[in-house]
């Protein structure tokens, strides 16, 4: 069945299979970032609003949904 597999395939779908974790992840990886780091983004730490400022521009820290 797999006797005609190349190093080329194998290459493949190892770099398919960390790009689709990757964006599965990402995701998760950007609400926990943003939620670990509330306060500072809340109390307007220049040093993450220089770092992640496009990231969180319309991060509401009221509680409110809407």
């Amino acid at each position: 069945m797999f006797s005609s597999v190349t190093y080329a395939e194998i290459v493949s779908y190892s770099v398919s299979v960390v790009v689709s974790l990757i964006s599965i992840l990402f995701p998760f990886m950007a609400f926990v970032l943003l939620f670990d780091k509330r306060k500072a983004i809340a109390n307007e730490n220049q040093i993450y609003i220089k770092r992640f400022g496009t990231m969180f521009a319309d991060f509401k820290t009221d509680g409110k949904w809407y």
